[in-house]
């Protein structure tokens, strides 16, 4: 940790069958995946292998989600991951509402070069809900500014 600063986790539990996208975890014993490693009876020694989609829980939409030229996690920068953030307020934005270019730029002396921004839409209650996918959406001349002008490092 760094003096002063605070880690925040934003992570949701998971649990198989319970998401939206698939999520499977076969529980196995060491010996029965590979017989020649010996386990006694009375010892636990378990093997999982999880099958899942990469869209479960909180994750992260690397460029390559979207541009075939783009990073994936393997090369996408770690320290781009880590640092200073700021938290943009629009919880009063309604379900599939633009936050526009106007609505970040009135942040603007918030967010700082580099920052991580999340946008704080009062969604996350929805986690896995029905409605999970009825919110407010970062509007593309929005996010272009972020990442030109500002050069942020994540939106979230």
């Amino acid at each position: 940790m760094i003096p002063g600063k605070r880690l925040i986790d934003l992570s949701h539990d998971i649990w198989p069958g319970a998401e939206e996208y698939g999520l499977e975890i076969e529980t196995r014993f060491v010996n029965d995946v590979y017989p020649q490693y010996g386990r006694r009876p009375d010892v636990w020694y378990t093997l999982q292998t999880l099958h899942l989609s990469a869209h479960v829980g909180t994750h992260i939409e690397f460029p390559r989600h979207f541009d075939p030229e783009g990073l994936d996690a393997a090369a996408f920068p770690l320290h781009r991951l880590i640092g200073p953030a700021c938290v943009l307020d629009f919880r009063h934005k309604a379900d599939n509402e633009a936050i526009t270019l106007e609505d970040v730029q009135a942040h603007d002396a918030l967010i700082q070069i580099g920052d991580i921004v999340f946008l704080h839409t009062g969604r996350f209650v929805h986690h896995n809900a029905p409605n999970a996918h009825n919110r407010p959406y970062l509007d593309p001349a929005a996010t272009m500014w972020l990442v030109e002008v500002k050069d942020v490092h994540v939106i979230g």
